[in-house]
């Protein structure tokens, strides 16, 4: 019977590889925890690809022309589609109401539009009106402007901002003051 010497070459090689592919399938396991999901933050979409809430049709056609609303959308835990929200104060109802946690869950993200460098104003009927599309800002890093002379045919529209300098500018304007 030839006995194999533990401590030759080659079995020295076989268990060290045999180490290795241990050590890295216990790396690439934990790995596999490292990532939290609930941590990345899903872009925004376009509107249009939302489940819009917050204007009615009457509404919609009186906005016709240069008038735009300020829009939100959010990513829900428990709803696999984004909710597209018309209005800043749509938004807030919504979110105030226990009723959105219970069918949709907590948000995970809300953005709103901001009209930085898309020259905000009002009609002549005093409906507010932007000549680009707005960008999209994390809501919590976007300042607003209340209480300005902007309306839609709901009544005071909250305008929101990327940057404070341009909805200071907005507000001297048009009145109202620049919150956070």
């Amino acid at each position: 019977m030839t006995r194999i010497d533990p401590f030759d070459e080659g079995s020295r090689l076989v268990g060290w590889l045999a180490v290795a592919v241990v050590l890295l399938a216990a790396v690439v396991t934990a790995g596999a925890f490292l990532a939290d999901p609930t941590t990345a933050t899903p872009d925004p979409v376009a509107y249009d690809d939302t489940v819009e809430l917050g204007l009615s049709a009457e509404t919609d056609a009186q906005m016709a022309g240069d008038a735009t609303v300020p829009r939100a959308q959010v990513f829900y835990s428990q709803y696999q589609y984004v909710v597209g929200y018309n209005g800043v104060g749509t938004l807030i109802e919504a979110l105030e109401r226990d009723r959105t946690d219970r069918q949709f869950g907590f948000p995970l993200v809300v953005y709103v539009s901001t009209f930085d460098g898309s020259d905000p104003t009002t009609t002549d009927d005093e409906l507010f009106a932007a000549t680009d599309n707005p960008a999209w800002t994390p809501a919590t890093d976007a300042v607003y402007v209340v209480g300005s002379n902007a309306r839609s045919p709901a009544g005071e529209v909250v305008v929101p901002f990327a940057d404070r300098t341009a909805a200071t500018a907005f507000a001297a304007d048009h009145g109202g003051e620049v919150v956070d």
